[in-house]
């Protein structure tokens, strides 16, 4: 494994020890963390499903919800006889237009390629609250998309990196899901997807 990989996932597993909600439900030691409670708006049953449309193409992308796994990872050994496991919600998504992909749920944050990949949203709900590539660039308390106006729209800035082929702007509410896309090349947007319709339901999280 390389050394940037490593630092990156001690880096990851860092940051989400004082993150999460901890359990101490084990002995000899052993915590064990669950999910953030602010992702818990965020987390959609099997099923749900919202449909986009490109401002400027008129295309239509649907994603719906296509499988849910819950799963852990560690223990990890953290010193002086302790360990820490983590919570992990992978879920698959299926995309009309861009095929499938998963994101997983991880202490405070949303993650997309894989454990250790990159975050597309941060809980924290804290304008300026950065984390590897991910950074809360505004809190709107209303943002209108297609003639609809949504309230407390948390928007996100998510840089280019391995796992994202393109810089992005996202824009979220809670209990809905994603809203609005605004892909971007060389600092400038290029592609807009709006939230048209949707149709969800919030999984009752473990």
């Amino acid at each position: 494994m390389k050394i940037n990989q490593i630092i990156s996932i001690l880096l990851y597993f860092t940051m989400i020890s004082f993150s999460c909600k901890k359990e101490d439900n084990s002995t000899g030691g052993n915590s064990y963390y669950i999910i953030d409670k602010n992702l818990h708006s965020m987390l959609f049953d099997k099923n749900s499903y919202w449909i986009y449309k490109n401002i400027d193409s008129k295309a239509i992308d649907s994603v719906s919800v296509a499988e849910i796994v819950i799963d852990t990872i560690g223990p990890f050994n953290i010193g002086k006889g302790y360990t820490s496991t983590y919570q992990v919600y992978n879920v698959k998504y299926l995309s009309s237009f861009y095929g499938p992909y998963s994101e997983q749920y991880v202490g405070y944050v949303i993650s997309r390629g894989s454990k250790d990949g990159s975050y597309v949203y941060l809980s924290s709900f804290q304008k300026g609250d950065s984390s590897l590539n991910a950074k809360i660039i505004a809190i709107h308390d209303s943002l209108s998309v297609n003639e609809i106006s949504y309230r407390y729209v948390v928007e996100m800035e998510i840089k280019k990196d391995k796992y994202i082929e393109n810089p992005m702007n996202l824009y979220y509410v809670n209990s809905i899901g994603l809203i609005k896309k605004e892909i971007k090349e060389d600092n400038v947007i290029k592609i807009t997807w709006e939230l048209l319709r949707y149709n969800v339901e919030n999984l009752k999280v473990k």
